[in-house]
């Protein structure tokens, strides 16, 4: 598989189709037989109390999971038309289906090496290229104006939403389709999770975005699709409108009340 893969012609309609996804650590499951499609340039919002298998559900969309010692799933995930569990070349898919991580990552590196270091190893190294494409996914991430004149400082100096949205765009500047965020704004304030907000609107003009998030408001206000899970398990998936106003689950509206019965921590009897 070569690199012009990713740039082939996409599914107009579903970026990810997932049907009866399970997985296991060792003996334990953590997913029971999730199927759910994600529709491209949408934001998706996956929520859920902590321990549901969110997390884990994230990282078999670009096989990340590959990396997790007794960690294995069954089960059949599409992306754009094609069997990931096929995919030889799983830097093809991570480069296609990016990953930013909850607690930002940035390399002991400076600014502008933290995007020119990946461009240099796929081969990008005529430097005036490298440059436009560094400053182009800094502009698309909404930080180019903050570090423009510190590109040369060790990146690990920024401010915690600096280095959240330094590692989006070292994401973006690898041309992903799909960006997929693990509770991106733990670590902010009120004020840098609204511009990431007001980012995740911008950056869906481009890509398709899957988020994982406790903050239900969050979801309410950016998500245009909310599925919930509860112990590993799908409990419901739709529109964030009707999600939030309209559940069609009784445990989705214990959820998103705030009402911890012990019917939502089991899952419920009303499973899907």
């Amino acid at each position: 598989m070569n690199d012009e893969w990713i740039y082939r012609e996409k599914d107009t309609l579903h970026v990810f189709d997932v049907r009866c996804l399970s997985l296991w650590y060792g003996n334990v499951q953590v997913l029971h037989e999730l199927s759910l499609s994600f529709i491209r340039g949408h934001v998706t919002a996956v929520i859920g109390p902590s321990g549901c298998g969110k997390t884990s559900f994230l990282k078999v969309l670009n096989r990340m999971t590959d990396l997790e010692k007794r960690c294995r799933w069954e089960g059949t995930v599409i992306y754009d038309n094609m069997d990931i569990s096929r995919i030889q070349d799983v830097n093809c898919l991570r480069r296609a289906v990016g990953m930013i991580p909850q607690i930002p990552n940035p390399f002991p590196l400076s600014v502008y090496e933290n995007l020119a270091f990946p461009l240099r190893a796929c081969g990008v190294e005529v430097r005036q290229t490298v440059d436009e494409q560094v400053e182009s996914a800094l502009r698309r991430a909404d930080v180019w104006e903050e570090v423009k004149d510190c590109l040369t400082m060790d990146a690990r100096k920024l401010s915690a939403g600096q280095q959240q949205r330094l590692c989006i765009a070292r994401a973006l500047v690898m041309k992903p389709d799909v960006l997929l965020f693990d509770e991106p704004a733990s670590a902010m304030d009120p004020v840098a999770m609204m511009r990431l907000e007001d980012l995740f609107q911008e950056l869906k003009k481009m890509y398709s975005l899957i988020v994982v998030t406790h903050n239900m408001q969050q979801a309410a206000r950016c998500a245009d699709e909310t599925a919930l899970l509860v112990q590993g398990r799908l409990v419901e998936y739709g529109t964030s409108d009707d999600f939030f106003s309209m559940p069609k689950k009784r445990e989705t509206e214990n959820y998103i009340t705030g009402r911890f019965s012990q019917e939502v921590r089991s899952g419920g009897k009303d499973k899907i």
